[in-house]
C-alpha cells in the first residue's frame, strides 16, 4: 500500500505506525477514515504526504481548524494543498471553533506561555472518538517530549488515558482502548528531527509553505506567546493583527474592571506591551485571574 519512492530509516516506521493505526481502525470500524488534525505547517505537510503514502487519498479526513489568527500565508497554502488533496480523493475540511480569540481574551485575558487556553478551545477540539494522526514531534518542546509518544490514548476516564512507545502495541491498543468518547491520538513522526523533516519535504518536492523560505522557524498563530520576541517582527509584519489584538485588550479591561492596574494594565497599549515583554512595561509573564 505504501510508495515505494518514500524509503528511509525514519520515512519507512512512520509509514508502518499510519498502516498499524488503519488497520486497528477497520477492525473496529470498517470503512472509518484516519483523521488528520492539520495547521499549514511543515510537521503537518509531513504527515498529510506518508499517510497518502501509506493508506491513499480515500482513506484519509484532513481538518483544519480555522483560529482566524493564522497568517494569510498559511491559509493560502492550506487552501491550495486542499485543492490537490481533494483531487486526490481525500475528504478536507476548514472548521470554524464557537469561540475566537477575541472571546477568549475577552473571558480569560492574555494567553501566556504557561497558559495556553487559546489551543484548546481553537485548535484542540476535534477527533473526539476518532483514530487522528498529528505532527506532534519530541523535538519541538520538552512538555511534548515528556507527554506525547507514538501513541497516546485520550479519555474523559483517566485510568485509560496512556502512552504507548512500541509501535507493535499500536494496533492491540486501539482496539481495546478506543471508545466512543476517547481520542487514539497517532503521532508517526514523533521521533524525526528538523533535519529529518526538512530532508524529507525537499528531497520528495512536498510543497510547504512559503514562510520557512523568508526566515519563520515555526508557523502559528499570529502573537502567540511561544514564539518570544520572534512576535515583534510577525506584527510588524501583519499590523492589522495588532489592531486586533488591541481591541481584544481593551474590551476585556472594559468586562473586566477589577483587573485595571494588575500588572500595569492601564489601557489596551499597557495590556498589549506587558504582553510582548517588550520592556515598555514591567510585568509578569504569569498572573492568577479570576475566570468569568
Amino acid at each position: 500500500m505504501a510508495d515505494t519512492a518514500f524509503k528511509g530509516p525514519k520515512i519507512s516506521p512512520s509509514i508502518a505506525r499510519i498502516q498499524l493505526a488503519y488497520e486497528a481502525l477497520q477492525a473496529r470500524s470498517p470503512g472509518e477514515k484516519l483523521y488528520i488534525a492539520y495547521s499549514g505547517g511543515k510537521d503537518s505537510d509531513c504527515v498529510v504526504a506518508l499517510a497518502l503514502a501509506a493508506v491513499g487519498a480515500e482513506a484519509i479526513e484532513v481538518h483544519y481548524h480555522v483560529t482566524g489568527v493564522d497568517p494569510p500565508e498559511v491559509t493560502r497554502h492550506i487552501n491550495l494543498r486542499f485543492r490537490v488533496w481533494r483531487a486526490l480523493g481525500a475528504e478536507c475540511y476548514s472548521e470554524r471553533p464557537s469561540v475566537t480569540m477575541h472571546d477568549l481574551i475577552v473571558k480569560k485575558g492574555p494567553p501566556t506561555r504557561l497558559k495556553r487556553f487559546c489551543c484548546e478551545y481553537l485548535k484542540e477540539g476535534g477527533g473526539i472518538g476518532r483514530v487522528v494522526l498529528t505532527g506532534v514531534r519530541w523535538a519541538e518542546s520538552p512538555r511534548r517530549a515528556a507527554t506525547h509518544d507514538i501513541l497516546t490514548i485520550f479519555s474523559k476516564n483517566k485510568a485509560l488515558r496512556a502512552t504507548y512507545s512500541q509501535d507493535n502495541d499500536i494496533q492491540r491498543r486501539i482496539v481495546e482502548h478506543c471508545t466512543t468518547k476517547s481520542k487514539i491520538t497517532v503521532n508517526p513522526i514523533v521521533d524525526w528531527s528538523d533535519t529529518d523533516v526538512w530532508s524529507f519535504l525537499r528531497s520528495f518536492k512536498i510543497p510547504y509553505c512559503r514562510l520557512y523560505d523568508e526566515g519563520f522557524t515555526r508557523i502559528g498563530c499570529i502573537g502567540c506567546p511561544m514564539a518570544d520576541k520572534a512576535r515583534l517582527h510577525e506584527f510588524a509584519r501583519w499590523p492589522y493583527m495588532r489592531r486586533y489584538y488591541l481591541r481584544a485588550f481593551a474590551d476585556m479591561l472594559l468586562a473586566h474592571p477589577e483587573w485595571v492596574g494588575r500588572n500595569g494594565w492601564y489601557d489596551a497599549e499597557s495590556v498589549f506591551h506587558w504582553w510582548l515583554q517588550d520592556g515598555h512595561v514591567r510585568g509578569q509573564i504569569e498572573m492568577e485571574l479570576d475566570e468569568a
